[in-house]
């Protein structure tokens, strides 16, 4: 037995208590933020393990309000395209909110739904298939340009949900190169990028961070790149000081 096994199983068991004491503080954040979405009074909507993580969307939402963000591109339709479509009728938001997915039976699902919250006119979708191209696997070019390139948007929120990665790890990568290379983002904005949990996702935010030469917090479970001189806008979080810096990756 070496002398210093002792230490090593101390040090794990330290490791595990810190692991478990932010687990279930990631578990009181989403409580928390599940209490204050459902004053937005959206009805039931069912919620799996692809649906944003409640903290997640309390953030988006208060950026929206907050920092007045008004031209909102969502990367992945979903519960949030509810929420977000509902919180813009709800406080009179001149906002425009469009939507952006692979699966056209997902996103018929979702209109069906904001049809009963009448939120339906306040949502744009486009349905585009995943192939490689200019940006790596990712959603057709041709599609998205005509779908994003057709206006003069300037988005000033963008939201990254998809592709999933389950079907190519790369598949998030292109949406930042195809934005700035088209000049579709606005002079000040906020992007969240979902699943930085996972090392993919982790690196993706980094290089993006890189690109744009912009602020970036990580949240662990997502992350935000800031340009401009907004409100801080995160929800209050018990968990916080586990939360950034990585800080999951280091215990």
């Amino acid at each position: 037995m070496n002398v210093l096994d002792p230490f090593r199983k101390l040090i794990n068991m330290l490791r595990d208590s810190k692991k478990n004491q932010f687990l279930e503080l990631l578990k009181l954040d989403d409580s928390i933020a599940s209490i204050e979405l459902s004053k937005i009074n959206l009805g039931f909507f069912p919620k799996s393990s692809y649906s944003l993580s409640p903290t997640t969307l309390l953030h988006v939402i208060n950026e929206i309000i907050i920092n007045d963000r008004s031209q909102i591109l969502e990367i992945g339709s979903g519960i949030s395209t509810l929420y977000l479509a509902k919180v813009i009728k709800d406080n009179n938001l001149d906002s425009t909110l469009l939507s952006l997915d692979e699966d056209e039976k997902w996103q018929q699902v979702i209109k069906e739904n904001l049809k009963k919250i009448e939120c339906e006119h306040l949502v744009t979708f486009k349905t585009a298939s995943l192939k490689e191209g200019n940006y790596g696997y990712w959603y057709d070019d041709k599609i998205v340009s005509e779908f994003l390139c057709r206006k003069n948007y300037q988005f000033d929120l963008v939201l990254v949900d998809a592709p999933s990665t389950t079907v190519d790890k790369t598949a998030r990568d292109g949406a930042i190169p195809f934005l700035t290379n088209n000049n579709l983002l606005s002079e000040e904005y906020v992007i969240f990028l979902d699943d930085t949990f996972r090392e993919k996702e982790y690196k993706i935010s980094l290089s993006w961070q890189e690109r744009l030469q912009c602020k970036l917090f990580n949240y662990t479970v997502y992350s935000i790149l800031v340009k401009g001189d907004g409100f801080i806008t995160q929800p209050f979080f018990q968990g916080h000081k586990y939360r950034v810096n990585e800080y999951y990756k280091r215990i």
